[in-house]
């Protein structure tokens, strides 16, 4: 009976962690997507200073 018990908390236990690895990584990319538009969306906004001043 406890080893029954082990490994259904063994099972539970590692897709618990697949799923929080998981979602971690999805933050991450969600995060490095949001990073290169700002930095688009600045460099677009030097631009327009460069032409205003021009």
């Amino acid at each position: 009976m406890k080893v029954l018990i082990f490994f259904i908390a063994f099972i539970l236990g590692g897709m618990a962690g697949i799923v929080t690895m998981c979602l971690v990584q999805i933050n991450r990319e969600s995060e490095a997507q949001l990073e290169k538009i700002s930095k688009q969306e600045n460099k677009k906004r030097e631009e327009e200073k460069c032409k205003e001043t021009s």
